[in-house]
């Protein structure tokens, strides 16, 4: 009977999110078509006959009422090793913008860490419907093969702190290329003339190409200061690492074991140069008087690491608070804008690991 069919069923059927399904069924008109066809035609297969249910509504362009789509903040991390959270404080602070932005437009956000990447799109979109999502956040390195089944799904997509080029996609990122350039050039100015890199996994068969693009984005900067000085920057002076403490720690100590000269080193994160830190501590060079440490994302501040760790600062509460308004400005019932890459600014941060060179 009509009376037993839910949104739920009808959702299951067409293989969107329950919030399409809403949407759809609301009458707005911000739905692919196809989309609006699944679900009109699963409706009419089931027998579905909808019940009066309010929502949270925020103003729109217009002074209108417009539903605040119910958002997900979905963390991907699938470089690092299994873990039960990925929420390490870099992500907090992201997540912590998304909800108070979110909050403002009197909405919420649900999160969730994605542990192990899912074995199959159809799975992944299971998973979405079962989170009843009409937006999505997908956060970290998350793969293609994911967003296309999260759009699939009906859902509005925003990566943060991802990028993928392949993808017409919209993306919340911070200016990692000038991150690298800033960081490179400070190392430069103080009279380093051999400066390391320590990154993430790298494509399989290249010595320096990192795989994760925002990583490669730093190393890009780092790469185009040292042309700009006439200073080396080859796979000798470059090593992997999973962008965990204990993989920084194990980069630095590689880096030492291959007898490479270096007198600086930058990092391409907060939480692999503390491992780097240890490592240097460890062989007994001193931070900076015989090694300078350089990074990205400013997650400790200036009371965390000894010395206090000079970096690049990334504006991560902004990163969540754009991508939620993004998410409203797709969500919104008018013509979905094409997507866009928003890039936010960064800022260096000088503090106690970057010091002149000094003679041997």
């Amino acid at each position: 009977m009509s009376s037993t069919v839910t949104v739920r069923d009808v959702a299951d059927r067409a293989e969107v999110s329950i919030g399409t399904v809403s949407r759809v069924l609301n009458g707005h008109a911000n739905v692919a078509p196809e989309f609006r066809d699944r679900v009109l035609r699963a409706a009419a297969d089931l027998g579905y006959r909808p019940s009066v249910r309010s929502s949270r509504s925020r103003p729109g362009a217009g002074g209108e009422r417009q539903a605040t789509p119910r958002m997900g903040f979905l963390l991907t991390l699938p470089h690092l090793p299994p873990q039960k959270d990925l929420l390490a404080p870099f992500w907090a602070e992201i997540l912590h913008g998304a909800e108070r932005e979110a909050t403002a437009h009197g909405g919420s956000v649900s999160y969730r860490s994605v542990t192990e990447v899912p074995a199959s799109a159809a799975e992944f979109r299971r998973q979405l419907r079962q989170m009843d999502l009409e937006a999505v956040m997908l956060v970290g390195v998350t793969p293609a093969d994911m967003v296309t089944a999260a759009r699939d799904a009906g859902l509005a997509v925003v990566l943060v702190d991802h990028r993928l080029p392949t993808l017409d996609v919209d993306e919340v990122v911070s200016d990692y290329l000038q991150a690298g350039l800033l960081a490179t050039e400070h190392l430069i100015e103080a009279g380093h003339r051999r400066i390391a890199f320590i990154g993430g996994p790298l494509v399989p068969g290249s010595p320096v190409r990192n795989a994760i693009p925002t990583i490669e984005d730093r190393a890009i900067g780092y790469r185009t200061a040292c042309a700009y000085a006439g200073i080396p920057s080859g796979p000798d002076l470059a090593v992997s690492c999973d962008l965990t403490p204990q993989g920084g720690y194990d980069a630095a100590r590689a880096l030492l074991d291959r007898g490479t000269e270096f007198s600086a080193i930058f990092c391409a994160g907060d939480r692999l140069a503390s491992g780097v830190l240890r490592a240097l501590h460890e062989v007994g060079l001193d931070v900076p008087g015989d090694v300078s440490v350089v990074s990205v994302g400013d997650e400790y501040g200036s009371e965390q690491t000894l010395p206090p760790l000079t970096t690049v600062r990334v504006r991560k509460e902004l990163m969540g608070a754009v991508a939620v308004r993004r998410l409203l400005e797709i969500s919104s019932d008018r013509p979905r804008p094409n997507p866009v890459t928003i890039m936010a600014p960064v800022e260096l941060v000088s503090r106690g690991s970057v010091g002149p060179v000094r003679l041997r």
